[in-house]
C-alpha cells in the first residue's frame, strides 16, 4: 500500500490480483473494496465512508497484449502502464490517441476508469471514442465482456461508454481494447500570445491548443512534414512572435491539470470558454483552457468550499458543469452532481454493484 493517497479511512489490507479469477474471488469475499491502479486519480472524488480492502490492479498484466496493426486495434491488460502500451504501439508507428497527465505511472485500466485525457482530445476525441471493448468483473463477482476486440464487430448497447469514467465504482477492469491510429509523420509545437480564437478558426485546425489567461498560447500541428510546416507558416501570419517549442512544452499543460491543492475542471460550450476563464481568474484561479473542446482547469491556493462552489456556479451559469479534478477532503460534493441524474446513477450502481462493494461514498451523489 506504499504511496496510497485516496481520501478517507486507510485500507485494512491490500491485495494485488494477477488474474481475473483472483479478482472474482476477491469480490465474492465481500467489501468494501477500493480499486486502484497507478494512483494517478487518487485526488478525484469524495472521501470513502469505510476502510476498504485495496485492490491493486497493477498486478493485472499477465495476459499478453494483442495488437493487430492492420486492423488498427489493440487489447491490453488493465495493469499495464499506459506509457508501456504507447511504447509498444510506437514500434509499429501507431498509438492510442490519448495523452493523459502522468502517463508514465498511470495504468491502462486507470486511464479508462478515470476517463483521463490531455490536450490532444481536441483532435482525437475522448476515451469513450477510443474504447471498443472491456473485460471486467462486477461487484457481484460476475465476469463479463462488453463491446468487441475489433471495431467492426461492435454492436448493441454500448456498456463500454458506461464503464469509462466510472472510477472503479461499477466494476474492476481486467482487459481493455482500443482503436489505434497511425502516428503522425510530423508534429510541431509553437508558442505565441494573443486570442486563441484565430488559431482555432484558421485554415488548418490545430491538433492541440492550450491558452492561459495571461495571453500565452501553445499550439500543436500533426500531419505530413509539408502540412505541418505550412501550418506553422500560417500561424506566423496570424500572430506576432511565434516560436517553435520542444514537445516537452506540453508538460506544463498536463501538470496544471493535476497540481493542487484545488483544481477545478469545467466543461462548458466552446464559445463560453473565454468568458468562463475570465470569471474564474477574477476569483483568484490560475486558469488554463483548451477552448477547442470547451475544457478549463482552474488551480487555486485556497481549497475551501466557498471557492469551489463559486467556480461550480460559474460553470453552470455558462451552460456547463464542473468537478474537482483535485479535491480536498472537506468538500460537500466535489462532483457538483446534477440532482436530476442521481436516480439514474443509483439505478446503474444497483445493477452492477448491488451490495455497494466498490469505494462507498467516493462517486457522484455519495454512491
Amino acid at each position: 500500500m506504499s504511496g496510497y493517497a485516496v481520501k478517507g479511512p486507510a485500507p485494512v489490507r491490500g491485495t494485488a490480483p494477477a488474474t481475473e479469477a483472483e479478482v472474482v474471488a476477491l469480490l465474492r469475499a465481500g467489501g468494501p473494496i477500493l480499486v486502484r491502479g497507478g494512483g494517478t486519480q487518487d485526488a478525484l472524488g469524495a472521501p470513502l465512508r469505510a476502510a476498504p480492502v485495496l485492490c491493486d490492479t497493477t498486478g493485472l498484466r499477465a495476459a499478453a497484449m494483442a495488437h493487430t496493426p492492420e486492423d488498427l486495434t489493440v487489447t491490453a491488460p488493465a495493469g499495464l502502464r499506459w506509457a508501456e502500451l504507447q511504447a509498444a504501439l510506437g514500434r509499429h508507428g501507431q498509438w492510442v490517441p490519448c495523452d493523459p497527465p502522468a502517463a508514465e505511472g498511470a495504468t491502462v485500466g486507470g486511464v479508462v476508469a478515470g476517463n483521463a485525457f490531455g490536450p490532444w482530445r481536441q483532435s482525437q476525441g475522448s476515451m469513450r471514442d477510443l474504447v471498443i471493448g472491456l473485460r471486467a468483473v462486477a461487484g457481484t463477482g460476475t465476469a463479463f465482456f462488453a463491446g468487441a476486440r475489433v471495431a467492426k464487430n461492435v454492436a448493441g448497447f454500448d456498456l463500454c461508454k458506461l464503464l469509462v469514467g466510472s472510477c472503479g465504482t461499477l466494476a474492476v477492469l481486467v482487459e481493455c481494447s482500443f482503436k489505434v491510429r497511425p502516428l503522425p509523420a510530423a508534429r510541431r509545437t509553437f508558442a505565441t500570445r494573443g486570442d486563441p480564437a484565430a488559431a482555432l478558426a484558421g485554415p488548418v485546425p490545430p491538433a492541440a491548443l492550450a491558452a492561459w489567461t495571461d495571453g500565452r498560447i501553445l499550439v500543436a500541428y500533426d500531419g505530413s512534414e509539408r502540412a505541418v510546416a505550412a501550418a506553422g507558416a500560417r500561424l506566423r501570419e496570424m500572430y506576432a512572435g511565434v516560436d517553435e517549442q520542444p514537445a516537452a512544452a506540453w508538460d506544463e499543460v498536463r501538470a496544471h491539470m493535476r497540481a493542487g491543492p484545488l483544481v477545478v475542471r469545467a466543461s462548458v460550450p466552446a464559445g463560453e470558454a473565454a468568458a468562463v476563464a475570465r470569471q474564474l481568474e477574477m476569483l483568484g484561479y490560475a486558469v488554463l483552457a483548451c477552448p477547442g473542446f470547451g475544457m478549463l482547469w482552474g488551480r487555486h491556493a485556497d481549497p475551501s468550499e466557498r471557492v469551489w462552489q463559486r467556480a461550480a456556479a460559474i460553470a453552470r451559469g455558462a451552460g456547463g458543469r464542473a468537478l474537482c479534478a483535485v479535491a480536498p477532503d472537506g468538500l460537500a460534493d466535489p462532483w457538483d452532481s446534477d440532482p436530476t441524474l442521481l436516480p439514474l446513477h443509483r439505478a446503474l450502481k444497483a445493477r452492477f454493484d448491488p451490495e455497494g462493494v466498490f469505494a462507498p461514498g467516493r462517486f457522484v451523489g455519495g454512491i
